[in-house]
């Protein structure tokens, strides 16, 4: 370099081991175990969303048996897209999203 003269960009070799290090990175993340147990809640919404699609697409209310905590729970999904499900499940009727009556009571406190 000459005397007066600042260095301006990156070289071929830092880009690199920039690129190689972000590539290491997001192998370890995407390494997470193949058949991670999902909790109950994300089943019982996945399940719910499932439902709700079928009941949409044929026009017709479709039934589910849910077991959460030990006991098993009714939802229906109406052909419009909302949601009736017993008192064992903290449904949301318009959107879908659910959690268990024992998660919904544990999390229902307001600071």
């Amino acid at each position: 370099m000459q005397p007066g003269r600042s260095r301006c960009g990156v070289t071929l070799i830092e880009l690199l081991v920039a690129i190689t290090l972000m590539g290491l990175m997001a192998a370890v993340v995407g390494l997470g175990p193949p058949g991670a147990p999902r909790s109950p809640v994300d089943a019982t919404v996945a399940t719910l969303g499932q439902v709700r699609r079928d009941a949409i697409n044929a026009g017709r209310s479709v039934t589910v048996t849910i077991a959460v905590d030990g006991g098993q729970h009714v939802a229906t999904a109406l052909p419009d897209g909302s949601i009736v499900a017993d008192s064992g499940l903290a449904v949301d009727r318009l959107s879908g999203s659910a959690e268990t009556a024992a998660q919904a009571a544990g999390t229902s406190h307001a600071p």
